[in-house]
């Protein structure tokens, strides 16, 4: 997952997008090249890293230098930033994570959640309800192995251990999946309907259309549409993800915020109705679920039949079949993106 920084840029790589023939390798933890300060040894000078720090205004330079400091010294090694004793790495992450909630710096307030590995409220209950709808989950960016499969409730310690190695220990991909987790939670018991014919939900595969999604929408990089995925506050990425699960058509508006006396791009999510559209009515994902089943339903019919010996009815079943496939191909959502979404009828 990309982080917008110079210092980190390099070490948190983007969601790669669907139909990217990229492959995304393993990151090391601690970037290699990277301007930071060393000691006579040649090893990192944490103490000088420290004198950076406090001299930093940048509210997620800072968090990029705390990061640094949690990795090579742990949570709790006393920076003594104020000439003293009693500022260890946890409690500068807490008062920071304070400041950022406060300008509700999205991304920011997930990284630093990874960081110090906030507990998401619910996260065990909504796996079981999840579990107890009969659906399968899987966590993690695909493909496999790094995917890990949870077929059954865990206690909370385990399933967010599973979700942090399933995100390569990539703090903002695991604390999204949880929050995704949540939602998707939330809606299975509010509207069962969105999930009538998913057999397994791949929590790694939606975080991949959303970002998909915002790329096509803003006409931007993985690494742009990663970056505003994380960027986007709870109600909006909650918003973001019922669309795609109903297939519903929405918008993104760009804007402009004034953060760390810079200007920071954003965007929000907003619902398009039928009054005022400009692009061709998309039909989504339910849409999708009725061609797929309808080609099933035929390609059946027509291996009856040319048992039987009609071979006439199996050449209209095959043109209908045809015209059935240049439909789906026009849909809204890609078909690579969530056929792997969908129950494997026959």
């Amino acid at each position: 997952m990309y982080i917008p920084s110079k210092l980190f840029q390099e070490s948190q790589p983007s969601v790669n997008l669907l139909g990217s023939m990229q492959k995304q390798d393993a990151k090391p933890s601690i970037p290699v090249e990277v301007n930071l300060p060393k000691d006579e040894a040649g090893n990192v000078d944490c103490k000088a890293l420290v004198d950076e720090l406090r001299e930093c205004h940048s509210l997620q330079d800072q968090a990029n230098y705390l990061y640094m400091l949690y990795t090579l010294k742990g949570p709790d090694w006393d920076t003594e930033i104020y000439g003293e004793p009693g500022s260890t790495v946890t409690d500068l992450l807490t008062e920071l994570y304070g400041k950022v909630g406060a300008t509700r710096q999205w991304a920011l307030i997930r990284y630093i959640s990874g960081i110090l590995k906030k507990k998401v409220e619910a996260l065990d209950e909504a796996c079981t309800s999840l579990l107890s709808h009969q659906k399968h989950l899987t966590v993690g960016l695909p493909p496999e192995p790094r995917e890990k499969t949870i077929s059954a409730p865990l206690p909370y310690e385990e399933l967010t251990h599973l979700i942090d190695e399933a995100s390569d220990k990539n703090m903002s991909v695991s604390i999204l999946t949880q929050e995704i987790m949540v939602y998707l939670a939330m809606y299975i018991r509010t509207q069962p309907s969105l999930f009538a014919e998913m057999f397994r939900l791949r929590i790694g595969l939606i975080i991949q259309v959303m970002a998909t999604e915002l790329a096509q929408s803003l006409s931007c990089s993985a690494e742009e549409a990663t970056e505003s995925l994380m960027n986007l506050s709870p109600s909006d990425m909650k918003n973001l993800l019922h669309h795609i699960l109903s297939g519903k058509e929405f918008g993104v508006e760009r804007s402009v915020r004034s953060l760390d006396s810079a200007l920071t791009p954003a965007v929000s999510i907003r619902e398009v109705g039928p009054v005022g559209a400009t692009k061709t009515e998309r039909a989504g994902i339910i849409r999708l679920k009725s061609e797929i089943k309808q080609q099933l339903d035929k390609r059946r019919q027509s291996v009856s039949e040319l048992k039987s010996g009609g071979l006439h009815s199996l050449e209209v079943s095959m043109e209908a079949s045809q015209v059935k496939s240049t439909v789906v191909s026009t849909t809204w959502l890609s078909l690579e993106g969530f056929s792997s979404l969908l129950v494997c009828v026959g």
